[in-house]
């Protein structure tokens, strides 16, 4: 029963002839299995940004953070994705006066994110 289970399996996933065998079956295995946990970690991700992001405590930049995260969530790679964790975690009024430009950004700070987020903010 296993082994029929695991050739009809094996069969289905349309592996090169030469690469047949349980070692390049498991090896394809792993591999979709490891892109399909990135990738909803990622999803859980972003859907936990895009609620921080509404979120905050001033409607002011609730407008702002949702609005970018709407638009520009779902194309972020992972790194952006965490420059952007790390950019909510400051308190929203640095967040605020960096993005209307009241005050200049901290060297710490400066992103591509933050600055996509300041051009955004011209759109609104």
């Amino acid at each position: 029963m296993v082994i029929e289970i695991f050739i009809t399996v094996h069969d289905e996933c349309n592996l090169p002839s030469r690469s047949r065998g349980i070692y390049p079956f498991f090896l394809y295995w792993l591999k979709n299995l490891t892109d399909h946990i990135l990738k909803s970690d990622n999803d859980v991700r972003r859907k936990r940004l895009l609620f921080r992001s509404w979120h905050r405590g001033t409607r002011e930049l609730d407008l702002l953070l949702g609005g970018f995260a709407e638009r520009y969530l779902s194309t972020f790679s992972t790194n952006q994705l965490e420059v952007y964790e790390q950019l909510l975690e400051f308190s929203d009024l640095d967040i605020y006066h960096w993005i209307t430009e009241v005050k200049s950004v901290p060297a710490f700070a400066q992103s591509e994110i933050l600055t996509l987020l300041q051009n955004f903010k011209t759109t609104v």
